[in-house]
């Protein structure tokens, strides 16, 4: 069972000292290691929810930059707006919603690092990523629809 934990400082780790940037990044990858591990052991309904929040996260940046790849390349200020709004999405549902949470969090944590020059920081926690986002798939599909 995967419970809601205190928000970490992701503003603060987001906006991070640029003359200090491994420490940011060190914070952002032990922290993501943290919630992947415990994802590993959570069930498989709990793994789908938090996909499927990682899914929406990710179709939220595909809509505003159109790929990842324009992600990483757009302008730091823009990176951080997208990192905002995924980090309100947090903090609106980490006390009602914990697994939709996780999802938003685990993906603001990847967005984070998808920033850094080199892509093998990013790129090492894309198979665990995909994998949740497939057990998230089709979740929304199974939602009843408003006014149904």
């Amino acid at each position: 069972m995967i419970a809601s934990q205190p928000s970490p400082t992701f503003r603060e780790i987001a906006l991070a000292d640029p003359s200090q940037p491994d420490d940011a990044v060190r914070k952002v990858c032990e922290r993501l290691d943290e919630y992947l591990a415990q994802m590993r052991q959570a069930g498989e309904e709990q793994q789908g929810v938090v996909g499927h929040a990682m899914n929406l996260a990710h179709a939220r940046l595909i809509q505003e930059f159109r790929s990842v790849a324009e992600y990483r390349e757009a302008r730091r200020d823009q990176q951080h707006k997208f990192l905002e709004q995924v980090d309100e999405l947090v903090r609106r549902l980490e006390h009602t919603h914990v697994g939709m949470s996780w999802g938003f969090r685990i993906y603001w944590m990847y967005a984070r690092l998808l920033m850094e020059p080199d892509p093998t920081i990013a790129s090492r926690y894309w198979p665990e990523i995909a994998r949740l986002g497939k057990k998230g798939a089709g979740i929304g599909d199974a939602l009843p629809k408003q006014g149904a």
